[in-house]
């Protein structure tokens, strides 16, 4: 696996350079990118990422969606669909990999045996975050089973959590959902999350969100009815 620098944007209009992306998408093992919702690398329109993906089947993606700071919730380009057969989405992979420094990035591969040795190497137990924890598995390992399977949790846990007066549930991209919590569920899940591991990442006041959200995986049952657990008690 090699690493070959290169700049997306050119010099003359800072607009994102997707020709030379084509170009060493075909002749390289990984190629790393910007994560193009930083406020310096705005030139990486999500639809051009979308066009890559669908345009180049016989390459693979790794791509980091940390978090919502520059997504606009009410686009249909908003977020990255997760069920393509090649891209693979995680949160904060040079975290897991150990490249500590980099930052948020969006991996590319050439070829799909990378993309294969990738995906067995990252798992949703290794992969730290909301965003895409299941990501591998649905499009990797038998991704319709999995999807049946999650659709049913989701018909089991959501009513469970559209009951609680603490919560917003805000649909966004299945099998996830964003939750909107009052600053009472937000205070108290802070307190108990060093004891309880409710698998989820939350964050006050994103940059292009209102109040303050929590992103959870739905299909995390021990973690979800843990959840449920301390909505519970602020009930009473």
């Amino acid at each position: 696996m090699r690493q070959i620098p290169f700049g997306l944007k050119q010099e003359e209009n800072c607009q994102f350079n997707e020709g030379q992306l084509k170009n060493e998408l075909s002749s390289s093992d990984l190629v790393m990118l910007d994560n193009p919702h930083t406020p310096t690398i705005q030139g990486f329109p999500r639809k051009t990422l979308l066009s890559l993906i669908d345009d180049n089947p016989q390459n693979c993606l790794m791509m980091d969606e940390s978090y919502l700071a520059f997504v606009d919730l009410d686009s249909s380009n908003s977020l990255v669909p997760t069920i393509r057969p090649n891209l693979i989405a995680l949160k904060t992979v040079t975290m897991s990999h150990g490249w500590l420094g980099l930052g948020p990035n969006y991996f590319a591969g050439s070829n799909l045996d990378r993309h294969s040795f990738l995906a067995r190497r990252f798992s949703p137990t290794l992969v730290l975050g909301w965003a895409q924890q299941t990501g591998l598995e649905l499009v990797h390992q038998e991704p319709t089973v999995q999807r049946e399977e999650i659709a049913d949790f989701r018909h089991e846990i959501l009513p469970q959590l559209q009951c609680h007066s603490h919560l917003n549930i805000i649909p966004c991209n299945a099998p996830y959902n964003l939750l909107q919590v009052t600053s009472e569920l937000f205070a108290t899940l802070k307190k108990q999350h060093s004891a309880i591991d409710l698998t989820m990442s939350w964050g006050e006041h994103y940059s292009g969100l209102t109040d303050n959200h929590l992103h959870i995986a739905l299909w995390h049952h021990e973690g979800l009815q843990r959840f449920l657990s301390v909505l519970k008690q602020l009930e009473y």
